[in-house]
């Protein structure tokens, strides 16, 4: 325990250190503003998922000047090999798509706003773009005419009832293709796509190239769903806290032990936002060894008194399910909170309580305890990632106890480290 509590305190000295505190990436990139000047520099980039409503540059990385630039000023900004945006006014469907809080198909619900679009694909024929706002939002373009929606909307029926969904973006596509020819194949392709960024990047890229060219389109993230497993060891310590009324255990003093922690799991994260939240879901191994000493009247006595312990040996295998919050997001460091849901699956190999007396003798009770072969126990997590592949971690896991009696109750506290490796 003594090296948890250090450990503890230099993560959150790391985390709210001021060179922590900035939760981006410096790229290179450029911005053209409304004046038609460019200016070069060090874009902070997040990796949005939500569309970004001002833009910092500075000149040099090394420098701390920064310039910021609110959308209205700029007419296109890029980060160099990531991402593209321009500035357009656009009409855009604001209805929700979540079920609930969905709208009849005649409520007006257009809206005009003025947005940073990401780039999707820019050709000779159409531009397609992205906008995010809490739903996906996509346009098309003829290069030089009028940024139109590709909407697909979300719509309640009878009195919130039931809900259809109007996928209006396959015909305003199919629309684009009456005077070409050879389009069979795409036409089948756009009746079968989905309003995605991969689907609509694809079928767009291929209408440019029907009878033009393509002179961009966004990289393509290899994953739309990160995905990372790990493996990873350490160890902690863990001793028992006794709840309720128990004349025998109730009056013992217990001790812990340390715990060897073995791991395997995976995490699931966005590959926007540099990761702000990540779904992770591990089984892990370890060992418990509690005891307890005490003292208990004879009951044919009134001045002797036994001599009582109690020794446990517990092994789980905890498959375990857990939220993690990035609250320092930088490339090469991301610091994290989590909390989470442990089911300890526990053998016990020891289980014994001892009395022991010189004038009346010793007993050994073995499988004195009853214990339930599963339990749940909630968990907390605080760790650093480091190049997004060395992970350090702290586990707590305090507050269920392992028992069912009704009188009382046995609770592990386990405080674990463990470094480990993510592939």
């Amino acid at each position: 325990m003594k090296f948890l509590i250090p450990g503890i305190t230099l993560i959150i000295a790391i985390g709210i250190s001021p060179a922590a505190i900035a939760q981006k990436a410096k790229k290179k990139g450029y911005i053209v503003l409304n004046t038609g000047d460019t200016t070069y520099g060090w874009i902070d980039y997040f990796n949005w998922e939500r569309n970004p409503n001002s833009i910092s540059l500075r000149k040099d990385a090394l420098l701390q000047d920064i310039t910021s630039y609110s959308k209205y000023e700029i007419q296109t900004v890029e980060i160099s090999g990531l991402d593209l945006y321009i500035k357009a006014v656009v009409e855009k469907d604001a209805r929700p798509v979540t079920i609930g809080s969905l709208l009849p198909p005649d409520d007006d619900s257009l809206i005009v706003d003025t947005a940073l679009l990401r780039v999707l694909v820019k050709g000779s024929q159409f531009n397609l773009y992205e906008l995010f706002d809490g739903k996906y939002h996509f346009f098309i373009q003829k290069p030089g005419g009028d940024i139109k929606e590709l909407k697909y909307r979300v719509v309640s029926n009878d009195n919130n009832n039931t809900y259809s969904t109007q996928r209006l973006f396959i015909n305003q596509l199919t629309s684009y293709l009456v005077n070409q020819s050879r389009t069979e194949g795409l036409v089948k392709k756009i009746y079968a796509a989905n309003y995605t960024e991969k689907d609509l990047t694809r079928i767009v890229t291929e209408m440019n190239n029907l009878s033009g060219n393509v002179q961009y389109v966004a990289p393509v993230e290899s994953k739309k769903v990160g995905v990372s497993f790990f493996a990873g060891a350490g160890g902690g310590y863990s001793n028992l806290k006794f709840g309720g009324n128990n004349s025998t255990l109730g009056d013992m003093q217990y001790k812990g032990s340390f715990v060897p922690y073995v791991t395997v799991g995976v995490d699931i994260s966005s590959p926007r936002n540099l990761h702000a939240f990540t779904l992770r879901a591990e089984v892990s191994y370890y060992s418990t060894d509690y005891s307890g000493e005490g003292t208990k009247d004879v009951p044919v006595s009134t001045s002797d008194k036994y001599i009582t312990s109690y020794a446990l040996l517990q092994k789980n295998i905890s498959p375990t399910v857990s939220l993690l919050y990035g609250f320092v997001r930088k490339e090469s460091r991301q610091i994290y909170v989590g909390a989470g849901v442990a089911w300890n699956l526990a053998s016990y190999s020891k289980n014994i309580y001892t009395e022991t007396s010189d004038t009346w003798g010793n007993r050994a009770f073995k499988d004195y305890l009853i214990f339930p072969k599963s339990w749940i126990s909630p968990l907390l997590k605080l760790g650093i990632k480091l190049n997004h592949r060395i992970s350090a971690e702290l586990d707590g896991r305090f507050i269920s106890s392992m028992t069912d009696y009704s009188a009382w109750s046995l609770t592990p506290r386990t405080f674990t480290g463990q470094i480990r490796y993510h592939f």
